[in-house]
């Protein structure tokens, strides 16, 4: 900045409204100018070297941005502040970018730009991308102002984050519904074909079982869509839930319960919605299936203002590593037959009901509770 004076300097910042300090390199440079570069690199790769270094450049103005951010470098709190910034454990990218700072002059380089952690002077941490620049000469030395903007893009870095997440999510959903929908539907068709070819030397009983296997496949897809459609209405917020009468017995028609011990009060009203309460119930026995053992039960008890519905079944049980993870989306277990969304999607639903879904930790066997709210109005179905 040939020409310009110091208070020139000042003015300008001021006008500016991001983070930026100009700081004197020159004191520094008189300090490490007898070094070589190879002896200034080792001299800085210690902490406390690299904090004097620092502590030698001369601030010259910070902008009004800069001093909410960091605070004042002109100040007799600045070493408290760069030492705070020299966290190795917290920032280690900040440090590298301290180093290359300090040692540019020495290297001939005149920019640096890097992208780091920082703290705030509130203590919040920030994500800063750090333009380093020589920018003016006092008498030819191209080091005498240094320019640093430290430009906050902490919600830019936390946006492509969740962008990648989510783009991770979507093909982590299409790979699960594409392996899980291809199961059912290549059984659907060939038990289909088979059917269709070998009608006639079939006898009734084969039909039959041919007829109750394309049943069990066809519920599941069915089962697959329901959770999908759920969980997309799950992520807009803009899923929908009725509170009304509903009977117990009513939501259980249907559902496929012959090999289950069943313990309910068929009459027994609750105040939700019919067709999510079977949802979850449906979620519940059809993991019961995969997972469980030989002996399976659905129970319903009252307690309190609750009713609590009880599917029980005697399989391996939950690791507590899996239990941690139980109702995350796509925790898929070892069966397939799921997307992984059923348990996640269920208790949403449940709470969205004003009742919740949880699994019983003293239980010897596996067993989920679905809490429902009673109702003592007239049912509907």
């Amino acid at each position: 900045m040939p020409g310009f004076t110091i208070a020139d300097v000042q003015a300008m910042v001021a006008a500016v409204s991001v983070p930026m300090l100009v700081a004197d390199y020159r004191p520094l440079i008189a300090a490490y100018g007898h070094l070589s570069v190879d002896e200034i690199r080792e001299r800085l790769a210690d902490d406390d070297a690299l904090l004097a270094a620092t502590l030698l450049l001369e601030p010259v103005a910070a902008s009004d941005a800069w001093l909410r951010l960091y605070g004042n470098p002109m100040s007799d709190a600045a070493p408290s502040f760069v030492e705070r910034r020299l966290d190795l454990a917290r920032y280690p990218d900040l440090r590298q970018s301290l180093i290359q700072q300090v040692s540019a002059p020495f290297v001939g380089v005149t920019t640096v730009i890097r992208e780091h952690a920082a703290p705030t002077l509130g203590g919040r941490d920030v994500i800063v991308r750090s333009h380093w620049q020589a920018t003016g000469s006092d008498a030819d030395d191209r080091y005498a102002r240094i320019v640093v903007v430290d430009l906050d893009v902490t919600d830019l870095r936390r946006a492509e984050h969740a962008a990648l997440d989510a783009a991770e999510a979507q093909s982590r959903l299409i790979g699960s519904v594409s392996h899980e929908l291809r199961n059912p539907i290549t059984s659907l068709a060939g038990f289909a074909r088979l059917l269709d070819s070998d009608w006639d030397s079939l006898d009734d009983e084969t039909r039959r079982e041919l007829a109750r296997s394309m049943a069990v496949q066809a519920e599941d897809v069915s089962g697959i869509v329901e959770d999908l459609v759920a969980g997309a209405a799950l992520d807009r917020s803009t899923l929908r839930v009725a509170h009304e009468p509903v009977t117990l017995g009513n939501v259980l028609a249907g559902l496929d319960l012959t090999d289950y011990e069943v313990k309910l009060d068929p009459d027994a009203k609750v105040l939700g919605d019919s067709l999510r309460i079977r949802q979850i119930i449906r979620n519940l026995v059809s993991n019961a299936g995969r997972y469980g053992g030989d002996h399976r039960a659905l129970h319903a008890e009252v307690a309190g203002d609750m009713l609590v519905v009880k599917v029980t079944d005697d399989g391996p049980g939950i690791t507590p590593k899996a239990r941690a993870h139980l109702f995350e989306p796509f925790n898929t277990g070892t069966a397939s037959g799921s997307i992984g969304l059923g348990l996640h999607i269920s208790r949403d639903l449940a709470q969205a009901m004003g009742g919740d879904l949880r699994v019983d930790d003293t239980a010897a066997d596996t067993t989920f509770e679905l809490l429902l709210p009673l109702s003592t109005a007239s049912p509907s179905s």
